[in-house]
């Protein structure tokens, strides 16, 4: 991917911006389907031997991205931005917070795990992004969890923090 956006977008119809955007999030469903994320909104799509910069419903700076398959994907950035992908889009979905969000994790059952600035953590199992309590106020910059919801979240600090039984 790197090679590429270094060697220019091979899709002239949606061509990059003047100077290369900073990167902070790679992910997806197989080494052939891949989004990159970044500053201003950049949204990077790889798809076999394409690379393009797509469209982005924000401007906000997204700082990670993760692809379940070929119709699911969710990216999270500043200012609560929670952008959900749906096999041909990419469109905003109702944030709970206005906090930065810099991480993010999933499993293939469908549950999802954001974190970002001020301690937040959000959850979403299908029917929607909530709060979690953390009783923390550090950053929080990584986040992954188990499929039985046992979770981990690192930040700034050493701050780490886990979840079990659901607190």
């Amino acid at each position: 991917l790197l090679l590429a956006l270094a060697c220019g977008d091979d899709d002239t119809s949606n061509p990059p911006p003047d100077a290369p955007p900073d990167l902070y999030g790679i992910g997806g469903w197989t080494e052939f389907d891949l989004f990159a994320v970044g500053e201003a909104g950049t949204i990077v799509s790889y798809r076999g031997t394409t690379v393009r910069f797509v469209a982005s419903p924000t401007a906000n700076t997204l700082r990670d991205v993760v692809g379940l398959s070929a119709t699911l994907a969710y990216a999270v950035g500043d200012q609560g931005t929670i952008l959900r992908y749906d096999g041909s889009n990419w469109t905003n979905v109702a944030s709970p917070t206005t906090r930065n969000l810099r991480s993010l994790w999933a499993d293939a059952a469908g549950n999802w795990l954001a974190a970002g600035d001020g301690g937040v953590i959000l959850s979403n199992d299908g029917s929607g992004w909530i709060h979690e309590t953390t009783h923390v106020t550090a950053d929080l910059d990584g986040v992954w969890a188990l499929a039985d919801g046992e979770a981990y979240a690192v930040g700034n600090d050493g701050i780490v923090i886990h979840r079990t039984g659901g607190a």
